[in-house]
Parts: structure tokens; C-alpha cells; sequence
């Protein structure tokens, strides 16, 4: 990935850093240069003074003074400057993640239902944070580092010029040799790590696939053929696992080599050069020695930049496309909003309930997800649908998860304000007095009934007060006085919002007086 390639696909998300984490920013990256710097300047200037102290005996003045001041100097600015980087780069990092996420979230959130029903599993959701979690190490864990290395590099080249202008010559071309070897390293890494992900992945699928599917497997007589096959993929991924640690092993021989020899070659053009002095010599050994050290985590570093482009090209893919981007999160208001569907005759005014009714697989839940999702055929308020704003309509769906946590944690996600009293007093109207906010739900609410769960869904939606509430199969798991409490408690809690609610036939009964109008669909 070329360096162009590069910050493009980091530009979107370095503008969410703010001024004052951009000025932390600066503040760790004079850090991270004075680190560095220390770091070598410690090596050269100590091995400079035991050359000095060891021919003192000869001289006839010599001051400690001076020389070891430097190396105490060089000393506690390595040490207090490392320390005062991490620390800082660990805010950065930190504060970046959390506008990364909330980013995320709002772009998740402004999503067509159907996209993100894609993270209901869970893996694309994890695979996204943790391509959030490589975006923000790219500052700290590459960019910092490599441009301080590449200062500090310069001027120890610089300081070597003005002693012996042949090492210095030999120093940057030895130099070169080892980036341009780190960055091979790099790019053959990251497409032998990419071919490991693959065949474990392939692996993975093939097991889970087959995990699910077992006792058709052995009923088909297929088990033995099945383990063959998912133990051939496992292997192949271990294969490409050895294969790439062989490589990484060979690749860090190879760059200790060119750095020995990059070290050998400013020894001998020291040894040619006999005016030289023995201090200044071991200054300039030391110093060529710990310049070269600073590429030792050069292709760690150049891979972990990469990574983190692709991790943000990942991101931008997921994100809605450049001029399809809705308002962020917000309910804009109470009051309700008219819908006009002409295609399907439906409509509705704010403080409406509109019951759309049909047999299983009649079309409700694709008409309420058209909704959600903000066709161009719908208007709400008379303009297009994707004008209103995103938290604006809530679609309560039909197998609507609970997180695993508590019913306060769920019921937050629609209100963060909403307080334990507020809590009781909507559970209690839902017929839910037995729980507190405190109860656990359990993995996707299992330590529930389905009753339960549904009535949950509904006061979570209900707390985030939109103005236009949609209900898929809201009354399954209720008998008819629960349906009907939990419709009326819908109407006082939200009376200016508009709701349409897709409801089986079967349940037609539960519904007795409680629409301003049944549409059938199917």
C-alpha cells in the first residue's frame, strides 16, 4: 500500500481528532523525537566518556564533569520522555477510539434495517471494532514512532558527517539497505498474514457448518467424509501458520545481518582513518550502533500503518456511501408525522395507530422494514424520509434482540437519562412488575419468556420517544388483555407519535378498539 494509498484512507478519521487532542498530538510526537534522541545520544556520549576515562591517565587536564552532566541530562530526558509519550499517546488513543465508535455507531445507525441486520451475529460487529481499535494505533504505534526514528536518524547521520564524512556515507546507505528490506518485510508479512486469516477463516466456516448440520450428516453417512474435509483445512491453515512464522524468523535473521554489517562497514572507514581520536571513535561506533538499533521494529511499524489503512478502508466500505448520509441521532421532537405511502394507499397522521394486517408471509414486515429503511416512494411530513431524522423512526422488530446485560442497560440504549424510578413504573405498566432494573436478561434475553422479551423491545423503543414508532408482530407471545394493556401504554406514553403496527390475523381479537384504522395486506 503506497504512502499516498495510505492517508487517504486514514483523512476521514484523522479529522476527528479536536484541537485539543490534535495539540497532545504534538506534544507526544516532540516526545517521542526527544526519546529517540536521548536514546542515542545516551549510548554515543557514555561510550565517548569510558574512552576518555580510560586514557585520562595520559592527559594532562580532564574534566568528568562535563561529559557525564550530558549523560545524566540524556539519561532522565530518555526516561522521563518515553514515559510522558506512552502516556500521552495512551489518551490519544483513547480519546480517538471513543469518537471512532460513537462515529461508528451513528453510521451503523443510519444504515438500511436490512444492512444492519448483517451485524446482528455479531462477527461483522466485532470485526468493526476491532478495525477501529487498528485505526487509532496508527498514530501511536507507527506514524510517531517511524517520523521520530526518521529525525532522529538524520541528525545522528549529520553529527557522524561532521566527524568522519566517509561513515556517515556508508551510515545512510546501510540505512537505506534496512528500510527498504523493513519494507519488504512488511508487505510480504501482511499477504502471508492475510493468506493465514483466509485459511483459518475457511476453516472456521467449514466447522461451524458442520457443527450445525451434524445429525443431517450422520444420517447421511456424510460425518467421516465431512471430518476429512474440515481436518484438510485446519491443516492447510497450520501450513500457512508455519510457513509465516519461518518467514518472520528468516526475515529478522536477514535484517540483523544487514545491520551488523551496516555497523562493520562505519568500523572499518573509523579504522581507516588514523588521525581520529579513541574517544571520538567509540562515539561514533556507539552512536552507528544505536541508529541502527532504531530499525528494529521498522517492518512492526510499517505493518501496523498499513493495517491500519486497510482497517479504515473496512470502516469507510460499512459506512453509508458520500451524500446518503442521514442526520445524526436525534428525535427533532415530540410530535408525531404523517406517512404517505401511495403505492400501497397507506397513511397516516400524527397520534394515529394504523394496525396492518395479513396472513405469515403477506408482506407486513417487508412493508415496515421499506419504512425503516426510508424508500424513496415514502414521504413523512410530505418530503422524502430520508430527510427525517434517524432516531426520528424506531422499528421494533420481530425477533428484536435484548443484550445481554440488565433490563437497565437495555432500557438505556433508548434513554441514557432515564432514571430507576421511570424504570419500575414502565415495567409495572407492562405488566412486568416482577422485574427490577436490576434483573439480568441473559445471553439475548434467554433468562426471559418470549412475553417478556417483546415487552422489553417495546419500552426501550418507547423511552427513545420517536415520532414514528414501527411494531412488527408486537402482541406474539400475549394474550389479549396483555396486547391490549401494552397498545394502551403505547398510546399514553407516545399520544402525539404516529404508530403502525404489523399484526398476524390470529390475533386480530387482541386489537378491539385500539386502531384508528386495519389495513390488510396479502
Amino acid at each position: 500500500m503506497s504512502i499516498g494509498a495510505v492517508v487517504t484512507a486514514l483523512r476521514d478519521y484523522l479529522g476527528l481528532l479536536g484541537g485539543k487532542t490534535l495539540a497532545r498530538l504534538a506534544a507526544t510526537a516532540i516526545l517521542s523525537l526527544l526519546a529517540s534522541g536521548a536514546t542515542v545520544g545516551l549510548l554515543a556520549l557514555s561510550g565517548g566518556l569510558i574512552a576518555s576515562c580510560a586514557i585520562a591517565g595520559s592527559a594532562t587536564v580532564f574534566s568528568v564533569y562535563a561529559p557525564s552532566g550530558g549523560v545524566r541530562t540524556f539519561a532522565l530526558t530518555r526516561i522521563l520522555a518515553r514515559y510522558g509519550e506512552r502516556l500521552s499517546a495512551h489518551a490519544i488513543s483513547l480519546e480517538w477510539l471513543i469518537r471512532l465508535r460513537r462515529r461508528l455507531f451513528v453510521d451503523l445507525a443510519a444504515l438500511p434495517v436490512a444492512a444492519q441486520r448483517r451485524f446482528a451475529s455479531g462477527e461483522l460487529l466485532d470485526r468493526a471494532m476491532a478495525d477501529g481499535d487498528a485505526v487509532v494505533e496508527a498514530l501511536p504505534g507507527a506514524v510517531l514512532p517511524l517520523a521520530a526514528n526518521a529525525v532522529t536518524v538524520a541528525v545522528s547521520t549529520t553529527v557522524v558527517a561532521a566527524i568522519n564524512p566517509l561513515a556517515a556515507t556508508l551510515l545512510a546507505a546501510g540505512a537505506a539497505v534496512i528500510v527498504a528490506m523493513e519494507t519488504h518485510v512488511s508487505r510480504r508479512q501482511r499477504r502471508l498474514a492475510a493468506d493465514v486469516a483466509r485459511s483459518r477463516g475457511a476453516a472456521r466456516a467449514q466447522l461451524i457448518a458442520a457443527t450445525v448440520a451434524a445429525n443431517e450428516l450422520v444420517s447421511l453417512g456424510a460425518i467421516a467424509e465431512v471430518r476429512t474435509t474440515v481436518a484438510g483445512r485446519i491443516a492447510s491453515a497450520a501450513v500457512k501458520r508455519t510457513a509465516a512464522d519461518r518467514f518472520d524468523r528468516w526475515a529478522a535473521a536477514a535484517i540483523s545481518v544487514a545491520q551488523a554489517a551496516t555497523i562493520l562497514v562505519v568500523v572499518v572507514a573509523v579504522l581507516m582513518t588514523p588521525e581520529i581520536s579513541l574517544p571520538r571513535a567509540t562515539l561514533l561506533l556507539l552512536m552507528t550502533i544505536a541508529t541502527v538499533d532504531l530499525f528494529a521494529d521498522t517492518h512492526r511499524q510499517l505493518r501496523q500503518l498499513t493495517g491500519s489503512a486497510a482497517a479504515a478502508t473496512r470502516l469507510a466500505l460499512a459506512a453509508p456511501a458520500k451524500g446518503e448520509n442521514r442526520p445524526a441521532p436525534s428525535n427533532a421532537g415530540t410530535a408525531g408525522v404523517r406517512i404517505d405511502m401511495p403505492a400501497t394507499g397507506i397513511s397516516a397522521h400524527p397520534g394515529e395507530t394504523v394496525i396492518v394486517q395479513g396472513r405469515s408471509g403477506s408482506g407486513k414486515s417487508t412493508l415496515l422494514q421499506r419504512i425503516s429503511d426510508r424508500s424513496d416512494d415514502i414521504l413523512l411530513d410530505g418530503q422524502p424520509s430520508h430527510e427525517l431524522p434517524a432516531r426520528a423512526v424506531v422499528l421494533v422488530a420481530a425477533d428484536e434482540p435484548l443484550f445481554c446485560g440488565t433490563v437497565a442497560e437495555n432500557l438505556r440504549l433508548g434513554d441514557s437519562d432515564l432514571d430507576d424510578a421511570e424504570m419500575r413504573r414502565l415495567l409495572g405498566d407492562a405488566g412486568l412488575g416482577e422485574l427490577t432494573p436490576d434483573t439480568a436478561v441473559g445471553q439475548g434475553g434467554r433468562a426471559m419468556s418470549g412475553g417478556e422479551v417483546r415487552r422489553l423491545a417495546v419500552l426501550r423503543a418507547l423511552v427513545a420517544r420517536p415520532r414514528l414508532l414501527l411494531l412488527d408482530e408486537p402482541t406474539e407471545g400475549l394474550d389479549a388483555s396483555t396486547a391490549q394493556r401494552m397498545l394502551g401504554l403505547i398510546r399514553e406514553e407516545l399520544p402525539h407519535a404516529t404508530v403502525i403496527a404489523a399484526i398476524h390475523d390470529r390475533h386480530r381479537s387482541h386489537l378491539a378498539g385500539a386502531a384508528h384504522r386495519v389495513v390488510e395486506v396479502g
